[in-house]
């Protein structure tokens, strides 16, 4: 969710209208968060109202450049793919979206349905990659949830076969970190696109959670030596 607000943040800046479809973080919530880094005031202050006067002002600014801008964040946490559809073409028609961020793919009620979960995972990305991004010509971002202590995407064989580039970001390994670049790393694994990274490849990225902030902590690729 982080990446993602980095991202969508970029892109207003650079006067592309956007939204977030989010199934986790009210817009409360994610406002907080962009606060954060468009002021340089902590998440935990902003929350708590402890800042100073100027901070204040740097924070009210931050509010009104965020309503100037074409952007749109709504809080579903169960998303349909007629919901999505129907959300991404009435935010195409009233601030002329371009860019799409889903937060996150994810099974609802496995349980009750007769198909497996990576079915399902597989079948969201297909709707968003050719109902949202191909219909719509909408340019279309979306999350999963990682295995944990993997480096995959929880039944993840569905989502890599309809992606366009399937991306990690993710927290770099005790070595990894003692080359002093950053705390985080991203990596392309798959990219239909256009190379996709080598083996123990990726960009090094300093990631600062009290102040919402991710940014790359070098200017090249850092290639690992096998230990």
């Amino acid at each position: 969710s982080m990446f993602f607000l980095n991202e969508v943040i970029h892109k207003l800046e650079n006067n592309i209208p956007c939204a977030v479809l989010d199934t986790e973080m009210g817009t409360r919530q994610w406002t907080e968060r962009f606060l954060s880094l468009y002021s340089g005031v902590s998440v935990a202050n902003i929350k708590n109202g402890a800042y100073t006067q100027s901070e204040k002002n740097k924070i009210l600014e931050g509010i009104n450049w965020l309503k100037s801008k074409p952007f749109a964040h709504i809080y579903d946490p169960e998303w349909t793919q007629e919901k999505i559809f129907t959300t991404a073409k009435i935010l195409q028609r009233k601030i002329g979206l371009e860019f799409l961020v889903f937060d996150y793919i994810k099974a609802m009620a496995v349980s009750k349905q007769n198909t497996q979960e990576h079915n399902i995972l597989g079948d969201m990305a297909n709707f968003l990659k050719n109902n949202v991004a191909g219909k719509l010509d909408i340019s279309v971002l979306a999350g999963g949830q990682m295995s944990p202590k993997e480096h995959r995407l929880a039944d993840s064989d569905k989502l890599n076969r309809y992606a366009s580039v399937v991306a990690y970001w993710m927290k770099k390994e005790y070595a990894e970190q003692n080359h002093g670049k950053g705390s985080h790393k991203f990596f392309i694994e798959y990219n239909r696109l256009g190379r996709q990274f080598e083996e123990n490849e990726y960009i090094d990225m300093d990631f600062d959670g009290d102040h919402a902030t991710i940014k790359q902590a070098s200017d090249e690729l850092l290639v690992m030596s096998p230990l």
